[in-house]
């Protein structure tokens, strides 16, 4: 018979999933590399218009790197052939993040030295059944749109303000003591969805199941029996926010005008990247942990 997890022992795993997560710097340096390749690829068919266009620069001399004479040239340029596609890098990305899922899992469960070959080896090796497990999962996401549903609902009933509506958001009503309480309630719909998704992902590996359905339903067991670790996955999850929102909004603070503030806020996008990578492994870390528990 499996125990719940006590409170300490749920902070502890906790604070090693946090721990381990921004210790994996170069598993988290490899997914960011992996990002920047998906970039490159969506901006890869405007470059050689751009180049010929824009290659001195002849009118962003004395003006600011984004200019309106500058933005101009650079859509006219695209107008002209170079424009690239919106979808497919966004495609391309969501695979991306399916394909990595086995490596991540890996890396959460054994944590041992990092090797890219091990890590595209088990992502390679496990893409068809996470791919068959996002399917499953959106079972538990249309689960969560549910309650958030019913809950607007329930509450426009008892005559209470909700969150979803258009009403609070007009008059500015949105944070009432029963608008907070569905936050609250749906902030733990979703960490338990997570918790669940990165548990059978982390099951996949460890037991290497064949059947996705069986993976998704140990991995709802799993949460579903540790609340206490669905808050904490919770509040994970809101620290995560918090620290991606504090460097988006560095970022969109720096000033503009120079090569040098340009290097500077383009290094500060990719450290946000980077700490929303770290995030993503001590996620599943902390399934791992979970699944530990005896």
């Amino acid at each position: 018979m499996k125990v719940r997890p006590s409170a300490p022992a749920v902070g502890t795993a906790l604070a090693r999933a946090v721990t381990q997560g921004f210790g994996e710097w170069q598993a988290v340096s490899f997914l960011l590399a992996l990002n920047l390749t998906v970039g490159l690829l969506a901006v890869a068919p405007a470059i050689p218009q751009l180049t010929r266009e824009l290659g001195h620069a002849p009118l962003a001399e004395g003006k600011p790197l984004l200019s309106a004479p500058v933005a101009l040239a650079v859509l006219a340029a695209m107008r002209d052939g170079a424009r690239t596609s919106v979808l497919a890098p966004l495609l391309l990305l969501g695979l991306l993040q399916l394909f990595l899922a086995g490596g991540i899992a890996r890396r959460a469960w054994l944590g041992d030295r990092f090797s890219a070959a091990e890590f595209l080896g088990a992502s390679g090796r496990l893409f068809a059944r996470n791919l068959r497990l996002a399917c499953w999962s959106g079972i538990g996401l249309l689960g969560v749109g549910l309650v958030a549903v019913g809950s607007t609902t329930l509450l426009q009933r008892l005559g209470h303000p909700p969150l979803f509506t258009l009403e609070g958001w007009v008059n500015g009503n949105l944070f009432s003591p029963w608008s907070l309480l569905q936050i609250a309630l749906l902030a733990l719909c979703f960490a338990a969805w997570r918790l669940a998704l990165e548990s059978a992902r982390v099951l996949l590996w460890r037991d290497d199941l064949r059947t996705t359905r069986l993976a998704a339903w140990r991995g709802v067991r799993a949460a579903l029996r540790a609340p206490l670790a669905v808050a904490a996955f919770a509040l994970l999850i809101g620290v995560a926010l918090l620290g991606v929102f504090l460097l988006a909004r560095l970022r969109a603070s720096l000033p503009e005008g120079t090569v040098r503030w340009a290097v500077l806020a383009f290094l500060v996008g990719q450290g946000t990247l980077w700490v929303r990578y770290a995030f993503q492994v001590a996620g599943a870390v902390f399934a791992a942990e979970q699944l530990r528990q005896p």
